[in-house]
């Protein structure tokens, strides 16, 4: 099945070799799906907005509307290898570059016009079957980014 909607993380770092997940209780009104971005503010799990500058994961689930429910997310840090959509096609010039996030209609993408609230690095193009580029890219997020790093 190809990868077509929310990023998802492909390899975690630092040799990890299970997923890293925590609990935590939901914000009140949240309506986030799973593989949204999420972070928290007094310790609730509350969908990012677009051009996040704070993360603390991706969800596991759909919210259930109900303040305090349990959510369980997969955290972020910087060394994660996470695939996500782009807004145009990425090319080699595009590696090494930091962008912002973009979500629209809960579908996370990797704003390549987004260069000043920047979340993520792409640290690697996705090629299709006969080697030319995509618009999926391979990225790492900035430590200032991920609240595993920030104690947010």
């Amino acid at each position: 099945m190809a990868f077509s909607g929310n990023p998802r993380i492909v390899r975690k770092g630092n040799g990890a070799a299970e997923l890293r997940k925590i609990p935590l209780g939901e914000a009140a009104g949240q309506t986030y799906k799973a593989g949204e971005f999420l972070y928290t503010v007094a310790g609730a799990a509350t969908v990012c907005a677009a051009d996040a500058v704070s993360i603390a994961g991706i969800a596991q689930k759909d919210a259930t509307g109900t303040t305090g429910a349990e959510v369980w997310i997969e955290p972020i840090y910087p060394d994660d290898e996470v695939e996500i959509v782009c807004s145009t096609t990425v090319a080699g010039e595009n590696v090494g570059v930091g962008y912002g996030l973009t979500v629209a209609s809960n579908v996370w993408t990797l704003d390549l016009a987004e260069t000043t609230a920047d979340a993520a690095v792409i640290i690697n193009p996705v090629y299709s079957v006969g080697g030319a580029y995509t618009t999926k890219a391979i990225v790492k997020f900035l430590p200032a980014v991920c609240q595993s790093q920030t104690g947010a």
